[in-house]
């Protein structure tokens, strides 16, 4: 990546993933909600699927990200992040030797660093084009992460000629501490919701219907509400055919519209849910927003 292009790129919120938080049914809702609000840079961390499974909802949050003239990052996973022509590539301790990486991939190749500012060095020379330091804070997303001191940014900022991302329980409270970071990476604050909500949100909605519902309920609780016999009509069938007509299967089909309008309604109800989770979302991310630039 050439110095001109960079600055651009890595700076400001940096959004991570996290598949309790952002279950994969609203994943791209969530994104979207936060692109609006202004986040510019979003990673995709998944550390339990495979990279066939992984790589349609990836593809389309590329496409998401380059839609809000976003950067899209994905976490590990050399080989996808090749099959997509990902921009970017994020590894830690754990994802592989980072020289192998850098040479198969031409992108922006960031690496955590943790706490170390050695280790940071080594990165740099070997070609990473940002480092990211932390845990900083206590993390509800990572809560064995081992600490690492606030000292090291200041000297990082001294030391490096490249980026640097904090992360680690940031929050609008704590941000004003890492002004040195270029970049700030949330999770927990920006995507943070009721865990009974993110699940029932999941078990509802399916990618595959990308939330298209709120036609069908409306058009549900339309029909019902038209088709749905009157007493009076409901009297006047029994006396015009009451030998052919079973009065259980009238009760069957009055209960079917009953549980069709209901069903409607509840996915109104958990659409309205949806809403006010992205709504919660773009608000988190305005908020970050706004306490970083009072750093």
């Amino acid at each position: 990546m050439t110095e001109s292009i960079m600055p651009q790129k890595l700076q400001g919120i940096y959004a991570i993933s996290d598949e309790s938080l952002t279950p994969y049914a609203i994943l791209p809702k969530c994104v979207e909600s936060a692109l609006k609000a202004g986040v510019r840079i979003f990673q995709l961390r998944d550390k339990s699927h495979s990279d066939a499974w992984l790589y349609p909802i990836a593809k389309e949050l590329l496409g998401l990200c380059e839609r809000y003239g976003a950067l899209f990052v994905l976490n590990d996973r050399l080989e996808l992040a090749l099959r997509l022509n990902a921009p970017a590539l994020h590894i830690g301790r754990d994802d592989g030797e980072f020289a192998r990486v850098r040479e198969q991939f031409g992108g922006i190749l960031g690496a955590s660093s943790y706490g170390d500012l050695h280790r940071a060095k080594i990165l740099e020379s070997l070609g990473a084009d940002y480092v990211a330091f932390g845990a900083f804070f206590p993390s509800a997303t990572k809560p064995n992460a081992t600490p690492a001191p606030l000292e090291i940014l200041p000297q990082a900022k001294q030391e490096l000629r490249i980026p640097i991302c904090a992360i680690g329980g940031i929050s609008t409270h704590n941000i004003h501490l890492l002004k040195n970071a270029d970049m700030h990476a949330v999770i927990s604050s920006l995507w943070s919701y009721s865990p009974q909500d993110s699940s029932l949100l999941e078990s509802t909605f399916d990618t595959s219907q990308k939330m298209d519902c709120h036609a069908t309920a409306t058009q549900c609780l339309a029909m019902t509400e038209k088709n749905a016999p009157s007493e009076n009509a409901v009297s006047l069938e029994n006396a015009a055919s009451l030998e052919k007509v079973d009065s259980r299967e009238k009760v069957d089909s009055r209960d079917n519209a009953k549980n069709v309008k209901n069903s409607a309604q509840e996915i109104l109800e958990l659409e309205s849910t949806l809403q006010d989770r992205l709504d919660t979302i773009a608000h988190n991310a305005k908020a970050l927003h706004n306490a970083l630039h009072k750093c």
